[in-house]
């Protein structure tokens, strides 16, 4: 995939795991990182954000995972953030109060609180 004369094509993986292997540090670049839909992250994804050292700000829903067929995780989960600083969204911008009352009632029966 990497060889210009070859006509094979390149998937998003393979030049995910290229720049994830060249170990860039994005720390001298940007203050904050936005991490968005971090229930989805992938082993590659995860090394390249949690290696940074700048900011880190994480947005997901573990109700809302789709990519665990393809070894996505959730990362907000993870064992290096037991302390880190949580919000909840209390607002929805999306639907109306008839189906977050549903919603909130079936997410009940999970045990979820937020």
């Amino acid at each position: 995939m990497i060889d210009p004369s070859d006509n094979f094509p390149v998937i998003h993986d393979m030049y995910l795991k290229r720049y994830q292997l060249s170990q860039p540090n994005l720390s001298h670049r940007f203050d904050i990182i936005l991490f968005d839909e971090a229930q989805d992250a992938n082993p590659v994804t995860h090394d390249i954000v949690f290696r940074q050292t700048t900011k880190l700000v994480m947005v997901g829903d573990a109700h809302q995972q789709i990519y665990r067929f393809r070894g996505a995780f959730d990362v907000l989960n993870a064992p290096s953030l037991t302390d880190a600083d949580r919000l909840w969204l209390t607002h929805r911008f999306r639907f109306g109060a008839c189906v977050a009352d549903m919603a909130n009632a079936l997410l009940a029966m999970n045990d979820e609180t937020h």
